[in-house]
C-alpha cells in the first residue's frame, strides 16, 4: 500500500482475530453477585514507526488507519490487538517526492566546482525533516540540503558536469530499503567544456600511440568517468582526466588531421 506524505489518507489492513475495541463480560462481584461488565481491548496501528493518527476497528478481520503525516518506503506496518504484536514488514510506502522545478533554472549555467544555492520545488517532500536531501544527477548536495516544507528544498549545487540534468529529492530508507528517489530530468546545466590549446599537435606516427595534452575549462573538478577526447571523428584509445583545465588522450591509430574535442556526460 502507498499514500501521501501529507497523510491523512485511510489504509485497511486485513488479518484475523481483530477483537472489538470493547467487549462484554460476566463478571463476579462476590459469591451471591455477577455483573455484565465491559472490557476495552487496547489496539493500535503504526506504519513506518508512527502511530497511525486514528485507528477504527471494523470487524475481526479489518481494522483501518487514517495516516499520519510521513516520508519513506518499506515501512514496516504492526497492529498491536490486547498487547499482542503482529508486523509486516514492508507494508507500506508513502508516495515518491515530485520535482516540478529548480530556481534559479535551467538557464543558469553552474561551474563544474558547483556552489550555487538553489530552491528545489515539488511535492511530497515530507511535512516535517526526516533526514530528506535533494540530489542532482544522483549526487547529493554539496551541504546539508534543508528541508523547507512539503513542496520546498535547497540545494548547494554539488560540483559535476553536463547538461539538462535531473534533480531530485530522496527519503531516508526505512527498514533497510534501497534509497526512495522522486526526480525530474532537464533541470540543471552546468557549463561545457572549452578547449583553448592542444599540445603535441604535429605528431609522427611511430608504432607507439603518442599522448597530447588538451587545456581548457570546464573539464570536471574531479574525475567523473565520462570524459571522452576525440581527434577528428575518432575517440582516443585512452582519455585521461587530469584537472577542471587539462586532459589527455592517446591519439587513436590512423587519426591524420583533424579537430580536438572534448566529450562530458555526453556534451560536446
Amino acid at each position: 500500500a502507498n499514500g501521501p506524505a501529507l497523510g491523512g489518507s485511510v489504509v485497511t489492513l486485513l488479518g484475523q482475530d481483530f477483537k472489538r475495541d470493547d467487549q462484554t463480560y460476566l463478571k463476579q462481584v462476590d459469591p451471591f453477585t455477577t455483573v455484565l461488565a465491559k472490557v476495552e481491548v487496547g489496539y493500535g496501528v503504526r506504519v513506518g514507526g508512527t502511530a497511525c493518527s486514528a485507528t477504527a476497528w471494523v470487524s475481526e478481520t479489518s481494522v483501518t488507519c487514517s495516516l499520519a503525516p510521513g516520508t519513506g518506503a518499506a515501512g514496516a506496518v504492526v497492529v498491536t490487538v490486547a498487547g499482542n504484536r503482529s508486523t509486516v514488514q514492508g507494508g507500506f510506502s508513502y508516495d515518491l517526492p515530485a520535482v516540478a522545478g529548480v530556481n534559479p533554472g535551467n538557464d543558469t549555467l553552474h561551474g563544474t566546482s558547483g556552489g550555487l544555492l538553489v530552491t528545489v520545488s515539488g511535492s511530497g517532500f515530507g511535512t516535517f525533516d526526516d533526514g530528506q536531501i535533494a540530489v542532482v544527477d544522483g549526487l547529493d548536495c554539496a551541504a546539508p540540503s534543508p528541508w523547507v516544507s512539503d513542496s520546498s528544498m535547497l540545494c548547494t549545487v554539488p560540483q559535476g558536469v553536463g547538461e539538462a540534468l535531473a534533480v531530485g529529492v530522496v527519503h531516508k530508507p526505512q527498514g533497510g530499503a534501497a534509497r526512495q528517489v522522486g526526480e525530474t530530468g532537464g533541470l540543471l546545466n552546468y557549463a561545457r567544456p572549452v578547449l583553448s590549446n592542444v599540445s603535441g599537435a604535429e605528431l609522427v606516427q611511430t608504432g607507439t600511440l603518442p599522448y597530447v595534452e588538451v587545456t581548457g575549462a570546464n573539464l570536471g573538478t574531479m574525475d567523473f568517468g565520462n570524459l571522452i577526447v576525440t581527434v577528428g571523428p575518432n575517440p582516443c584509445s585512452d582519455s585521461v582526466w587530469v584537472s577542471d583545465s587539462s586532459a589527455r588522450c592517446r591519439v587513436p591509430p590512423g587519426s591524420g588531421t583533424g579537430a580536438v574535442g572534448v566529450t562530458l556526460n555526453g556534451v560536446l
